[in-house]
Parts: C-alpha cells; sequence; structure tokens
C-alpha cells in the first residue's frame, strides 16, 4: 500500500508539473498571438478603423490586419482559418505573414488572394484552409477594391441614402485548390460612409437554435452608421452580444470597421 501510495503521489506530481507548463506556454501563445495583431486602430486625414476581436477559446484561428501603404492608400484583411485551437492559431498566423508580405508589394485584391493561394498549396497543411476578404482603399482616388475567398460578404453604409447592402463578392476558400482566379468589385467611396468586414463568427452566432443573421446586422448599421468607427463598431457589438446574451461563444468573433471622412 505504502508503494501503491508513492506511486501514485508522484504521478499526481508529474500530471501537475506537466499542466503548470502546458498553461504557461498557452499563456505564452496567447501572448504571442496578440502581438501579431495591430497595437492600434489606424487612421488617416481621410478615413478611420476599429477592430474587434474575440476568441471562442484561448488561441482562436481568426485573423485581421491592416496595411497603410502610404499616400492616403490602405489594406484590409479578415481572415477565419477553418478549425480551433493551437492548429488554426498557427495557420492563422502563416496566412497573414504571407497577405502582409503581397499587400506590401502593392497587388489588387483579385491578384494578391490567387497568390496567397498558390503560397498555402505549396506550403500548406493538409486540411487546413482560409477564408478571406481583402479591400484596397485609395482614398485620393476614391474608391475601394474588395475582394474574396469566401469570408461574409462585406457590408456598406452609404451615409447618402443611409442605407447598406452586402458586396457580392466570393471565391474559393484559399489553400483548397490549385490555380483559382478571383474576382473583385470596385465601390466609389463618400464621406461618411462605413465598410464592415466580419467573420461568420458574428453572423452565425447562436441564441438557442436562432442565428443572429446579416439582416440584424445590417440593421444595426443602418442604425448606427453615422457613428464614428469606433463607435459604431461597439454599437454593432453590443448588439450582437445582445442577442446571444450570456451563451458561450462558439466560434471566434471578428469585426473591422473602416469609416470614409
Amino acid at each position: 500500500q505504502v508503494a501503491g501510495a508513492i506511486v501514485s503521489a508522484r504521478l499526481y506530481d508529474e500530471i501537475r508539473r506537466t499542466e503548470v507548463r502546458l498553461n504557461r506556454e498557452l499563456r505564452i501563445a496567447q501572448d504571442i498571438q496578440q502581438a501579431l495583431f495591430p497595437e492600434a486602430s489606424p487612421a488617416g486625414a481621410d478615413w478611420e478603423a476599429s477592430a474587434h476581436f474575440h476568441p471562442a477559446r484561448e488561441l482562436g484561428g481568426d485573423l485581421y490586419d491592416f496595411y497603410d501603404m502610404g499616400h492616403g492608400r490602405l489594406g484590409v484583411a479578415t481572415g477565419d482559418v477553418s478549425g480551433k485551437g493551437v492548429p488554426a492559431a498557427l495557420y492563422a498566423a502563416f496566412v497573414s505573414g504571407t497577405v502582409r508580405r503581397r499587400a506590401f508589394e502593392g497587388r489588387g485584391p483579385d491578384d494578391l488572394l490567387a497568390r496567397v493561394n498558390g503560397t498555402l498549396r505549396r506550403r500548406g497543411i493538409e486540411g487546413l484552409f482560409c477564408t478571406l476578404a481583402y479591400a484596397q482603399f485609395d482614398f485620393p482616388d476614391g474608391r475601394v477594391r474588395v475582394g474574396n475567398s469566401g469570408l461574409p460578404y462585406p457590408l456598406h453604409y452609404r451615409a447618402e441614402t443611409g442605407q447598406a447592402e452586402a458586396l457580392a463578392v466570393s471565391g474559393l476558400p484559399l489553400g483548397t485548390f490549385d490555380n483559382v482566379d478571383y474576382d473583385e468589385v470596385r465601390i466609389p467611396l463618400a464621406s461618411g460612409d462605413a465598410f464592415v468586414f466580419f467573420s461568420d463568427g458574428v453572423t452565425e452566432a447562436l441564441r438557442g437554435h436562432e442565428e443572429y443573421g446579416v439582416k440584424r446586422l445590417l440593421r444595426d448599421l443602418e442604425e448606427h452608421g453615422a457613428l464614428s468607427a469606433k463607435e459604431l463598431g461597439e454599437k454593432l457589438m453590443a448588439g450582437l452580444q445582445g442577442f446571444v446574451g450570456a451563451a458561450p461563444a462558439v466560434d471566434d468573433v471578428t469585426l473591422i470597421v473602416v469609416k470614409v471622412l
């Protein structure tokens, strides 16, 4: 009995030390993931932005980034990697770095998505893929180019009419097939307009068996579209939280707002 107690004590101590080590490594991984996101939402003379990210677990598989390319040009990426946890977070970091490199080459959304897809097919991991929307704003030229690879359609609030609509641009998820071509749409910019990019964790958030849905998001966007980027993002997130209540998150939530000044 004494020998058995000693073995049990040693086993418990080993399990405890392993748990402490894993928790420490997980906290470090969280810190690293947070460091990969922008420290603050950027702003320029002609625009402002806000970002909202809430992982469902300790590590998330969503990604977002801003690319200030100078001369009044801004790139915005919002993505969602298949799966959750550590594998999804690592893959999201790889995708984010690949998109950043292509963005600063000045490539438009259609070309950028095709090249990122090629990289992921050559160097990606079987079973993992990424849906991603990429927008290239050119404020001096007064237009934005938007491409998409399976993320929910971005939303456009028109200040002139007070109405919002989805930008119907689609494409295959990145990393799924070789030699894929992507489309893009070009939208004129007007003062007061707002663009919202989001992962499906927003519209697929659940209250019981009911999804939040894009209609509610559009309604909230039209109601609060005149606010600043920060205030608008907070209102949209508050609307989502008010819908789900205390229900636990089932997916990562990412929402990006870009407001034209």
